[in-house]
């Protein structure tokens, strides 16, 4: 096993084809900002009033980024589990020697149709385990947000 250090944390070739594959997407942020519009809209509500857009924004902003880190790092973590279990660290090396060498993820070589297949048939138990940690760290969040609001509305 080839470790690398990114950080100055040794990681496993596994983690580092995980934050590849994670890389750049969106569903942390998708899952996420609708259960935000959610609480926002139940606050609106509640205090029989409307929030316009920019200040709902500032707010998303302000609450989000910490929930979406942990939202990423559960993505990635996932991926490692449900993804690259079953693959050796020979496949995985082959992979990220593909990926070092061209600089995009090329799913043509065997071990990358493997990956995309298992990635394609392990999509919705990561989707389904991204959505129950989001609404686990966001089960208190309202309280946070009225705070955020109120702060954001005097500045």
């Amino acid at each position: 096993m080839t470790l690398r250090v990114q950080n100055e944390q040794a990681i496993c070739p596994k983690q580092e084809l995980a934050r590849l594959l994670s890389n750049g997407t969106k569903l942390p942020e998708n899952i996420l900002k609708p259960i935000f519009q959610e609480k926002i809209r139940q606050l609106e509500n509640a205090m029989q009033r409307s929030f316009n857009d920019s200040l709902k924004q500032r707010v998303w902003e302000k609450v989000s980024k910490e929930r979406l880190e942990e939202l990423n790092e559960t993505f990635v973590l996932e991926i490692h589990r449900k993804i690259l279990q079953d693959f050796d660290d020979e496949e995985v090396n082959k992979i990220l020697e593909d990926y070092q060498n061209l600089r995009i993820l090329q799913f043509s070589s065997s071990h990358s149709i493997r990956l995309r297949r298992v990635f394609y048939l392990s999509n919705s138990f990561i989707v389904d385990a991204i959505s129950q940690k989001a609404n686990s760290i966001t089960h208190n969040w309202s309280p946070e947000i009225v705070d955020v609001l109120n702060k954001e509305r005097i500045e």
